[in-house]
């Protein structure tokens, strides 16, 4: 019959494991006659049940006496009828890994044992826990991981408790974020069961301070929504009472109460602070509690702190700051449009004229719709008779401080050549719509006219936003328009006919197509050089022809690259063309002597010295080209 002994046989339950390092009647004791065990050295549950299993069918003692254990699974053994541990938690202290229950006679549970047994707790720190909520604080019986018993429930003979819904581990040591498992919300009710847990604290590094007094913890009476009417709302404050105190003061301050009902509230985020949601014990709420931290008044944000949970862990409250956009490179009467790469292209700055030599600066609240960490600005800038340019940065949290090689504003040494004062050229106009340089005057006007123009236009927010990079002023003499930056046309809607006079100056666009709309009034643009654009038979080349035929060198280049090559012994056409014209045309000195110099046609440079002897032979000759 299951559970009793007859004749010195036992019928046992679930045994796991042959026992090892237990002693009958001196580590594990068991007197029939009081229906009682002891257990004097540490053993698993399994083991112990093992050994007695064996003893049973052993010990003569023991053999008309019925078997009183049962297995409940692997890691669950009952002591049954009115059998216990002789000295208690004595004796129970000293198991691990299986849960233990008693039960009396009548087949009634008296007192239960859950195991608990945790995972990456570090060596030497202290897993403490709770069983009620807010009291009784308890030290594991050993540092590192937790693995023992803990009793979860008693009747009136055994203390008179119910624990098994409630149970919270944690460890909180100096220097590390806590770790917490509320092992009943993990697994339900408790039983005497084995229950495996993690508790991993995280470093952060930072140790506690003691004596850190001016700062309160404040848990309210109902949840603060804060900011008011931002519907998030927060059960605790922590208020630093003399505006005095860091963030890093804040959170020592916490961690040195090392109170096991307050969860950290306070953590490191980057190179400021944030709040947690945690649990809170003791107190009148039922779910995870949000932590504010304000300054002395009550409402203001401390400035070390950038992110605050509220009570509902989804929400979080991230502060406005001041995010600071500058250029210290800008100087007076320069306009400045900043975009946003990253967002589209969208104007954060529409167009500033700065005034005075501090600079150019934009304020900003972050986080905002239209620029976030991390977002690519560019910044687009022009100044009459200096050189438009942009420079690019990446947006942080604290803003962005332009540099580049452009910072300070070089003068615009092309434009300063033209001689006119584009600010009082009024016969052109920008088409905004058309995106077209308008002519509207019916008098004749020139290319330099239009390249002052266009560069005194650019200190306009919308003509710099349009036809910045349009035209590029090349030399006195030479403007391209660049379509690869902004495909526009010259047209004149003046309604008669308007010629560009200055046929020394050359305007073209980079693809070699005509320049002006042809289907406006007559525009007359010649120029003496190079053209803009080339037809044959009434035609025009093909691409490939005409971008042939343009890229072919001007004339001077080819007579500098025919005058450059070199004939013999490193001296080029134009060397050896100076050393024979000397010989040839120029003057002789010394023609009688032994030292004949031939002077170069520019009446001054000795081209050739040679050394002769007494039969004119030349014994040796410096050339000086």
């Amino acid at each position: 019959m299951a559970g009793y002994v007859q004749a010195g046989y036992v019928a046992s339950g679930y045994v796991s494991e042959a026992s090892r390092g237990l002693d009958f009647g001196v580590t594990a004791i068991v007197t029939p006659g009081t229906k009682r065990f002891q257990v004097t050295v540490d053993t698993t549950g399994q083991n112990w049940y093992s050994y007695m299993v064996e003893v049973w069918r052993t010990e003569s003692a023991l053999f008309n006496v019925a078997f009183p254990l049962q297995a409940n699974g692997p890691n669950s053994f009952t002591l049954l009828d009115d059998w216990e541990f002789v000295d208690g938690w004595e004796s129970l202290r000293h198991f691990r890994r299986d849960g233990i229950r008693y039960v009396n006679a009548a087949g009634t549970q008296t007192y239960v044992l859950a195991a608990i047994l945790s995972s990456g707790v570090p060596a030497g720190f202290q897993v403490r826990y709770q069983q009620q909520d807010g009291i009784g604080t308890t030290n594991a019986l050993r540092t590192g991981n937790i693995d023992q018993l803990i009793p979860i429930y008693g009747d009136a003979s055994h203390g008179n408790f119910d624990y098994r819904n409630w149970l919270v581990c944690k460890v909180q040591e100096e220097g590390y974020d806590q770790a917490e498992t509320v092992v009943d919300d993990l697994y339900g009710t408790l039983e005497d069961q084995l229950y495996v847990i993690g508790l991993t604290p995280i470093p952060n590094g930072i140790a506690a301070q003691a004596g850190i007094t001016g700062i309160t913890i404040t848990f309210e009476p109902t949840p603060v929504e804060w900011p008011a009417a931002s519907g998030k709302y927060f059960s605790t404050t922590i208020t630093d009472t003399t505006d005095t105190h860091s963030g890093l003061e804040i959170m020592q301050y916490v961690r040195s109460l090392n109170d096991f009902n307050l969860h950290d509230m306070v953590r490191p985020n980057g190179t400021a602070f944030k709040t947690v949601n945690g649990n809170f014990y003791g107190d009148a709420y039922l779910t995870p509690a949000g932590v504010r931290v304000v300054k002395a008044d009550g409402t203001t944000v401390h400035p070390d702190f950038n992110v605050f949970a509220s009570d509902d862990p989804s929400i979080t409250y991230v502060p406005p700051v001041t995010a600071i956009i500058r250029w210290t490179g800008a100087e007076d009467s320069t306009t400045v449009i900043i975009y946003n790469e990253t967002q589209a292209d969208y104007k954060l700055e529409a167009g500033a004229v700065i005034v005075g030599a501090g600079g150019y600066s934009l304020s900003l609240s972050l986080p905002n719709a239209n620029v976030a960490v991390g977002d690519t600005l560019r910044l687009r800038y022009a100044k009459v008779g200096k050189e438009p340019g942009e420079l690019f940065g990446v947006m942080t949290a604290s803003g962005l401080s332009f540099v580049g090689t452009m910072e300070i504003q070089p003068v615009y040494a092309v434009w300063g050549t033209l001689g006119i004062d584009g600010t009082t050229v009024t016969e052109f106009t920008a088409d905004n719509i058309n995106i077209d340089f308008d002519i509207t005057t019916a008098t004749n006007t020139t290319k330099k006219r239009l390249g002052a123009w266009w560069h005194a236009n650019l200190v306009i927010p919308s003509f710099l936003d349009l036809f910045y990079g349009a035209l590029v002023l090349e030399d006195a003499n030479s403007i391209k328009q660049e379509v690869t930056v902004l495909d526009t046309l010259i047209e004149n809607t003046s309604g008669f006919p308007v010629a560009f006079t200055d046929n020394d100056t050359r305007y073209y666009r980079s693809d070699f197509s005509i320049p002006y709309d042809t289907t406006g009034a007559a525009i007359f643009m010649d120029y003496s050089g190079r053209p803009f654009v080339v037809t044959t038979g009434g035609s025009a080349l093909l691409a490939d022809e005409r971008n042939k035929l343009m890229g072919l060198p001007e004339a001077t280049a080819t007579a500098s690259a025919v005058g450059s090559r070199v004939i013999e012994a490193g001296f080029s056409q134009d060397d050896i063309l100076k050393l024979a014209s000397a010989v040839l045309m120029g003057r002789v000195t010394g023609a009688t002597g032994n030292t004949i110099k031939f002077i170069g046609l520019d009446d001054t440079t000795e081209r050739v010295i040679a050394n002769v002897d007494q039969n004119g032979n030349r014994q040796g000759v410096t050339l000086t080209p």
